[in-house]
């Protein structure tokens, strides 16, 4: 199973992010999926349609899902040219909690 990176594809900030995210995947590990996708209820059977559309979610192999800022970590982590700013904001003392306010700044301000 691959990662899945679930996204607002009304949402052109989230189409962005994305196809960035897409972009620097060149072990090609995260598939992109709009919410409006019908594989969702598969993917995530439990995620009710407003929690699915207050964040952008990394689903794991697993079947696990972080969500968010809480998923940016992971998601730079699989990206060869971002894991050492995945790194950081993961282990970095500090970096969460400034990197959440950002997150919810920006995500305040989509659409």
């Amino acid at each position: 199973m691959p990662y899945y990176l679930l996204y607002d594809e009304d949402c052109s900030l989230c189409v962005r992010f994305q196809a960035g995210v897409k972009k620097r995947d060149r072990n090609n590990l995260i598939e992109p999926v709009g919410f409006m996708d019908p594989r969702i209820p598969r993917i995530v059977p439990r995620m009710s349609r407003e929690d699915l559309l207050h964040d952008f979610h990394l689903v794991l192999p697993d079947g696990k899902t972080l969500s968010g800022n809480n998923a940016m970590p992971e998601i730079l982590l699989l990206l060869p040219s971002m894991k050492t700013a995945g790194w950081f904001l993961k282990y970095l003392p500090g970096a969460r909690f400034v990197s959440k306010k950002i997150y919810l700044w920006v995500a305040s301000h989509r659409k």
